[in-house]
């Protein structure tokens, strides 16, 4: 593809049934938990992980699946300094 073909391609759609997230409907403040004291990452994810299960947003295995895919992956789920966002396969998501 040449940048002469940029111009015929259509932005993504939506279907009426599932429109777009934003960030804040992703990450609601009663996810967000600040100045958490833990000596590990993975103590961290476990924080975080309890926040999705008080809102029954994942499985407990879930919590298990984040860590094991931030070991096998490495910290791609830091996206700012401080601020890390771990996550792992939706299979195990409710």
């Amino acid at each position: 593809m040449d940048t002469s073909s940029i111009h015929h391609i259509e932005p993504r759609t939506y279907n009426s049934f599932s429109p777009p997230l934003s960030f804040r409907d992703l990450l609601p403040c009663e996810r967000i938990k600040l100045d958490v004291q833990v000596h590990s990452w993975r103590e961290a994810i476990r924080e975080a992980g309890k926040l999705l299960l008080l809102s029954e947003a994942i499985t407990p295995d879930y919590i298990d699946a984040m860590i094991r895919t931030a070991e096998d992956l490495g910290p791609y789920i830091v996206i700012a300094k401080g601020i890390a966002m771990p996550h792992a396969s939706l299979i195990l998501v409710l």
